[in-house]
Parts: structure tokens; C-alpha cells; sequence
């Protein structure tokens, strides 16, 4: 049995090897290697961000041309809702976001300029806030909204990561949106 076992294992072998074709196989044609891309100009760390970049993001949420989504669910801290038919900010920030804290003067300085106002949404709490304003001498936005969970106005924009501008017209279309502060000219 293992002469048996031993021829067949070689004659598998020899099939193997030499394969098992009937005839001659032709070798593949020649193909072309596509050619190759131009490369990429080294990016220069000098250049800002396009518009573009500014505007879209993979964190979505409405964004520049999209009707903006209601916020008649926050509670006013301080100040009132925007009237309709004004020019806004809605400005996503918390009491401990460092780079929430040093957009502001840059934030309050362009609005000012384009007379926009700002709506400033939190989720930090009244007593949170009531110890962030005791200690901010800056100026600061005069409509202050907080929301509680489950945080529909947050969810509605995907306002997740801080600090978010939504900038909307008076005729209630998103403008534009900018994510963090990498670009404050952009504010």
C-alpha cells in the first residue's frame, strides 16, 4: 500500500510541475502599464485652506445653502431669539473650550462689522455658566441659549465638535459653516 501511495504521490507531483495542459500554453500578451499620474505639488504650509474646506465636513449637518433648522427648543440664558428676517451666527461653544474662549474676540469683532447678531448655544448648565460669566471680563455674545439632552438643535446640526459657526441669512438659508478655529480670518 505504500508503493501504491508513493506513485500516486508522484505522479500528482509530476502533474504539478509540468502541469496539465494538452498543449503548448501561449504566454499573455503584452499589457501596457497605465501611465503614471503627474505627482502632487508638495503642499505649501504657508497656504490657508480653501473655501471649500471651510464649508464641508465629514461631520455633516446642514450646511451652505440648506435651510437652517429651527432652535425654538433652546432656553434663553440671556437675551431673546433672532427676529425673523435678521442676519445671524449660531455660534456651538462650552464654558471649557479653550478655542471656543479665544474665537470669541475675533467672532465679536467681524459680526460687529457685517452687523450679525449671535446666538451662542451651550449645553453646559445655568450654574456652569452663571461661573463662566462671574469670571469673563471680554465681551461676549448678548443671546446665550443652553439645551439639555437629548440635545435636539445639537443633533438637528451635528454639532458635536466645538467650536461650530453657522452663519444664516435673513431670508433663514445657511450661508456658510466653519469648524474650529484653524482659520479665524474665516469668521
Amino acid at each position: 500500500m505504500s508503493a501504491r501511495l508513493a506513485g500516486l504521490v508522484a505522479s500528482g507531483w509530476a502533474a504539478l510541475v509540468t502541469g496539465c495542459a494538452s498543449a503548448p500554453v501561449e504566454p499573455a500578451p503584452a499589457v501596457e502599464a497605465p501611465a503614471a499620474a503627474p505627482a502632487a505639488a508638495a503642499p505649501d504650509p504657508d497656504d490657508d485652506l480653501p473655501d471649500e474646506a471651510l464649508t464641508v465636513h465629514p461631520y455633516g449637518g446642514p450646511q451652505a445653502g440648506e435651510a437652517a433648522p429651527s432652535l425654538e427648543s433652546l432656553a434663553w440664558y440671556r437675551g431673546a431669539p433672532v427676529p425673523a428676517g435678521e442676519r445671524y451666527v449660531i455660534f456651538f461653544w462650552g464654558t471649557w473650550c479653550k478655542p471656543c474662549k479665544a474665537a470669541l474676540p475675533t467672532l465679536m469683532a467681524r459680526s460687529a462689522e457685517r452687523g450679525l447678531a449671535i446666538v451662542a448655544v451651550s449645553r453646559d448648565k445655568p450654574p456652569g455658566l452663571d461661573a463662566f460669566f462671574a469670571g469673563w471680563s471680554a465681551p461676549f455674545p448678548d443671546r446665550v441659549a443652553i439645551e439639555s439632552a437629548p440635545y435636539p438643535v445639537h443633533r438637528t446640526y451635528e454639532a458635536w465638535t466645538l467650536p461650530r459657526f453657522v452663519y444664516v441669512g435673513g431670508d433663514g438659508t445657511i450661508e456658510r459653516v466653519v469648524y474650529g478655529t484653524r482659520d479665524l480670518d474665516a469668521l
